[in-house]
């Protein structure tokens, strides 16, 4: 038999309630709607984190509700068509649960929202869009099992969308035109997929709000940064992964701001740019597993800030004003999270996150061909705590100036591993060449 979750009965009697948070705790069973269904001045429900299951459709009857919260939890099947009548919802969260079948069309009926994760689900199928513009701020759509092209209107229909992932998922082709008409988009992550072709004119152009971009683990190609590139707010690129190849071109200059840049594992040659040192806030660095030839640019010393702790923060505010203040991050992978860092050393490959990453620096320029002498100045980077040239063809490092720190201590063992917590990270260096 299976149990049913029914909330407090004098829960019933207040018939006056417009807020309802039950997030954090023990709850299980399916949910009824025997008395949610007394609650019709209801405005605010949140049930995230807990071990409810079964079908949502109990919800149905709170038709007056602003925002739901109903992520983290054990609901499954089909999303109830009913859910069509909550058409004054602004914010719903269905993640983490295990609702499957395609995406009912009846979303397109609530016009009103401005913040929508289906993320960590089993939804499959083609991606429907709602035939007219909607002004959705927030849409998350990662880690299911959709399939096909993203719609060719996708930005026409998405002019205001601020933030969109739609990672781990099956997404093929191309990136449509239109997703140059998203002004607005700040942040875009659409890794782990199985996307091709080149970067569209459009995108590269339209999208200038852009802080953080992440295309990550995909089957993209075509030359990088060309000139006409407009992407001045970029914060945080990730490109590594794809099928990028050609020399470097200097669109990207005109970031300015820019903190991580990633263009390990593509099919670049030539040299690596000398206006790379340009990136005075750049916090990371990689560009492993290429082509590249010649020497290592001496610019590079000016990156003093190199750091592997991706911390993100609140970067763009709001994009609602939420009674509940509902969780709009991964831990994992989002804007406001920190993002597993991986590493190769002698042939390991390694993956740090957490705290851990408080403490470390590195540089990665490893599987390339890159020749001549390790610049003196990089002794100049005393921050680095992790430094990987190796599988390349340099000829003499300057090991006095290389290792070097600011209190004139001994060099460290090359093949001295990092060891947390009972060390100081302040007294840790990794070197391989």
């Amino acid at each position: 038999m299976v149990e049913v979750f029914k909330p407090n009965r004098g829960l019933g009697n207040l018939r006056k309630l417009e807020l309802l948070n039950l997030q954090f705790n023990k709850i299980n069973g399916s949910l009824s709607s025997e008395v949610l269904s007394n609650l019709k001045r209801l405005k605010f429900l949140d049930l995230n984190d807990n071990s409810i299951s079964g079908s949502a459709k109990g919800i149905c009857e709170l038709k007056n509700l602003l925002e739901l919260d109903i992520s983290r939890n054990y609901f499954d099947g089909e999303l109830p068509y009913c859910f069509s009548n909550m058409t004054n919802l602004h914010i719903l969260d269905l993640s983490s649960n295990e609702l499957s079948g395609k995406l009912p069309s009846c979303i397109a009926n609530l016009t009103s929202l401005q913040y929508l994760s289906f993320a960590e689900n089993n939804f499959e199928g083609i991606l429907q869009l709602p035939d007219s513009k909607h002004d959705l701020h927030y849409l998350d759509i990662s880690k299911n099992k959709f399939t096909g092209w993203l719609p060719s209107n996708i930005g026409e229909i998405f002019t205001e969308i601020l933030e969109l992932k739609m990672s781990k998922n099956s997404f093929e082709g191309s990136i449509p035109s239109s997703m140059g008409e998203m002004k607005r988009l700040k942040s875009l992550d659409l890794s782990r997929n199985n996307f091709s072709g080149e970067l569209p004119t459009q995108f590269v152009t339209g999208c200038f709000s852009l802080y953080f971009l992440r295309l990550s683990d995909n089957n993209f190609q075509g030359k990088v940064f060309p000139r006409y590139m407009n992407l001045t707010n970029l914060g945080w690129l990730y490109l590594n992964n794809n099928h990028f190849s050609g020399e470097i071109q200097d669109g990207l200059l005109k970031a300015n701001w820019l903190l991580a840049l990633d263009l390990s594992s593509n099919i670049l040659s030539g040299q690596i740019p000398h206006w790379i040192g340009n990136f005075s806030n750049l916090e990371l660095l990689s560009v492993s597993h290429n082509l590249f030839k010649g020497n290592i640019p001496v610019q590079l010393n000016n990156l003093q800030n190199l750091d592997t702790w991706l911390r993100l923060g609140d970067l763009w505010g709001s994009y609602y004003n939420s009674t509940l203040k509902f969780r709009h991050w991964e831990e994992e992978d989002g804007p406001t999270g920190q993002q597993a860092i991986e590493f190769t050393t002698k042939n390991r490959y390694e993956s740090y996150e957490g705290n851990i990453l408080n403490y470390m620096t590195r540089m990665d320029l490893s599987c390339n061909e890159l020749t001549g002498d390790i610049p003196l100045e990089i002794g100049n980077l005393q921050e680095v705590y992790a430094l990987n040239f190796s599988h390349n063809c340099f000829i003499k490092i300057y090991t006095r100036q290389l290792f070097q720190s600011k209190k004139d201590r001994e060099s460290r063992p090359f093949s001295q591993q990092i060891k947390w917590p009972n060390t100081s990270p302040t007294d840790q260096t990794e070197l391989f060449i």
